[in-house]
């Protein structure tokens, strides 16, 4: 049976995470590693790239919030750390995967995104006791860039022992070495479709096809047996594992795109909702198609489609 012998050897944990927002930002996930290699991080910032909203923010906390942080009982400072870290993500691509330093067991923190990890630059108690935190918060976005290798090997074990929830495309989540993923409660797999039709256009399309789910899922091999695996897998091992397929829209102007989310064990469409840019839209017909893209997205819309 496909993946006995990681079977043999996984935990089984027994709780569920949210599930994470599907949505791929290959072109905001670039960031620097931290320049220092040094080990001793006491004498320097962990990471470099802090969110701040204003120009006065500083890198380093200063002693008076520290104390006042210190001050609150351990219960109020860990829901402290799991609501300033509630939208952390790092994108898993060769780019920042060759950025972590592998004598730097922290460098990994300074490709996180979404988040601002200026707490950890405050002292070093912080600092150990906000980290479990981080990495059970941060969700892993991973691309099909790998080929047959594992797209996580260059991250630290002692990172991936805190994470939960992984995106991750269908192919890629064959090479995953899960037995480093003791946590991990939610698997959310997507396979990424590159459409050429414009969004009005591919409802139209959707909404007329016989089989839209084979149509997008034509060129992942054995697709429906592959999720039924994955299924078996999850329930063996504790995990939630859900499917979207993300039909990418041609646009010039907002991204659009639809999800397809599926079931496992039958293969068939359970869910369909279109994006326009941020707004999500309910999937009907071509003709609500040209209502929704002529008020979240074009100035012109196609309505010969509708007619």
């Amino acid at each position: 049976m496909l993946y006995q012998g990681q079977m043999e050897n996984s935990p089984a944990p027994d709780s569920n995470a949210n599930r994470g927002n599907l949505k791929r930002k290959r072109s905001s996930s670039d960031a620097s590693a931290n320049e220092s290699t040094s080990p001793d991080l006491a004498s320097r910032p962990l990471v470099n790239p802090v969110l701040h909203t204003s120009h006065e923010s500083s890198v380093t906390t200063p002693l008076t919030s520290i104390s006042r942080v210190l001050a609150l009982p351990v219960e109020l400072r860990l829901e402290l750390y799991r609501h300033l870290f509630q939208n952390s993500q790092l994108d898993i691509h060769r780019r920042n995967m060759m950025l972590i330093d592998p004598n730097d067991e922290f460098s990994v923190y300074s490709l996180v995104r979404n988040v601002d990890l200026s707490i950890l630059n405050s002292c070093s108690f912080l600092r150990d006791e906000a980290i479990p935190s981080l990495n059970a918060s941060t969700v892993l976005n991973i691309f099909n860039h790998f080929r047959q290798s594992d797209p996580l090997a260059n991250l630290p074990d002692d990172f991936l022992m805190g994470v939960r929830t992984i995106q991750v495309e269908v192919n890629a989540f064959l090479h995953i070495d899960r037995t480093r993923l003791p946590l991990l409660r939610q698997v959310n797999l997507i396979h990424e479709v590159e459409g050429l039709e414009s969004f009005v256009q591919t409802v139209a399309t959707m909404v007329n096809a016989t089989d839209p789910v084979n149509a997008s899922m034509q060129d992942v091999i054995d697709w429906r047996w592959k999720l039924k695996q994955f299924a078996h897998l999850g329930a063996e091992e504790g995990f939630t594992v859900n499917m979207t397929v993300m039909w990418d829209c041609y646009s010039e102007g907002p991204e659009t795109r639809l999800d397809m989310d599926l079931d496992l064990m039958s293969g068939m469409l359970v869910g369909l909702k279109g994006l326009i840019g941020n707004k999500e839209v309910a999937v009907i017909d071509a003709q609500q198609a040209v209502l929704d893209w002529e008020m979240y997205g074009a100035e012109e819309p196609d309505e010969s489609i509708a007619e």
